[in-house]
């Protein structure tokens, strides 16, 4: 999904941009916006915010291979094991197909994943 930017849409009847090129050849099919819809583009810009400073900003890619796995692995957190508060603090897997959220701990969040065996102590003294 994207807004009606320039690089995203037919610039002339019949032609289509390098991005609309691109998706014919993955076999993408591309969903625009609303004209003068400020809450769909944002939901779309906190995205890419999100993965952005969650996956882009983090890590190095030396090859696509890399970066294929890092973004499944996102989207994989992303679905199962990020809670939302705009869809009432559920996971999007969850609202979508009723797949439970059943985390307990970090283990599954890559930016506390470092706080594993801590909060295995703690349990433990518990």
């Amino acid at each position: 999904m994207s807004d009606n930017g320039t690089p995203f849409v037919v610039w002339m009847p019949g032609v289509l941009t390098r991005f609309g090129k691109t998706l014919r050849e993955l076999e993408i099919r591309h969903i625009k916006t609303q004209v003068n819809s400020p809450g769909t583009n944002g939901k779309i810009e906190a995205f890419w915010a999100t993965l952005k400073s969650e996956v882009l900003d983090r890590e190095i890619f030396r090859s696509l291979t890399e970066a294929e796995a890092a973004l499944e692995r996102f989207s994989r957190y992303y679905n199962y094991h990020r809670l939302h508060g705009e869809i009432g603090w559920c996971t999007p897997a969850e609202r979508y197909d009723g797949t439970p959220f059943t985390d307990r701990g970090f283990e599954n969040v890559p930016a506390l994943s470092h706080l594993v065996p801590w909060l295995d102590q703690v349990r433990k003294a518990a």
